[in-house]
């Protein structure tokens, strides 16, 4: 009997050892399952936040992408607007050139000091010469008003 009451025993122990081993192996995978949906909610949570995350900054990228074309078009309207400027001003420089070539050659053309220097001779001996003859002229003037007193007196002074 003793024999039997330890196979007995020990198929209580086996017996006793594998409901032991399968409440472990069930509570494992409870744990298991538990763990699994702690994640599948931790991950769904975590593909929220990225995707809020994700949107904010596609929005954020938008306005930017937005700001930088709106100051991309400003920047051309002011190149626009300076080339213009500066297109007008060339064309004013390229007539001011023109200008200036033209009175330069004038300047080139009309007397030097030199010149003006035998003009000024000139003049000076053309005004001797007129009061020359000033007096040239005088004299002839009184002459012939003796000449005409003469005449009107009959010959007789």
């Amino acid at each position: 009997m003793s024999g039997t009451l330890i196979q007995l025993q020990l198929g209580h122990l086996m017996l006793l050892l594998i409901s032991i081993i399968g409440g472990v192996w069930a509570v494992g995978q409870v744990l298991i399952v538990r763990l699994e949906r702690n994640q599948d909610v931790r991950f769904k949570a975590l593909n929220e936040s990225q995707s809020k995350t994700a949107e904010s900054w596609d929005t954020q990228f938008s306005g930017l992408s937005k700001q930088l074309s709106e100051q991309e078009k400003a920047r051309q309207a002011g190149k626009d607007h300076w080339d213009k400027q500066f297109a007008e001003i060339e064309s004013r420089l390229s007539n001011h050139r023109e200008r200036l070539v033209k009175l330069e050659t004038a300047v080139d053309k009309g007397p030097t000091h030199e010149d003006l220097g035998e003009v000024h001779e000139r003049i000076t001996e053309i005004g001797q010469n007129v009061s020359s003859l000033a007096g040239e002229f005088k004299s002839v003037s009184r002459t012939l008003e003796l000449i005409h007193s003469f005449l009107l007196n009959g010959g007789k002074s």
